[in-house]
């Protein structure tokens, strides 16, 4: 069982030195320093789990509990970079 969690940083939030050392850390590191600049969401960090449905938040606070996080994907876009990870339990 798995699941995608997907961070969208919008290029006014990124420096681009702050995102080099964020990806120089384990994934485990960098998916609870996303994690928690989301939560503060004073930098306009999101984060998506699955699809967005309850079922598969449900899922993801099932997986959390044993999960072990890929490296993550990151992609760049106009405007914004997703940084995405697999999450399988």
């Amino acid at each position: 069982m798995s699941i995608n969690v997907l961070f969208l940083l919008p290029n006014r939030t990124i420096q681009e030195n702050w995102i080099v050392d964020l990806l120089a850390k384990n994934p485990q590191e960098i998916y609870d320093n996303l994690t928690k600049i989301s939560h503060d969401n004073n930098e306009g960090v999101t984060r998506k789990i699955g699809d967005g449905s309850f079922r598969d938040k449900v899922e993801w606070n099932r997986i959390m509990r044993t999960a072990t996080i890929s490296n993550p994907l990151v992609s760049k876009r106009r405007g914004y970079q997703l940084i995405t990870f697999n999450l399988s339990a």
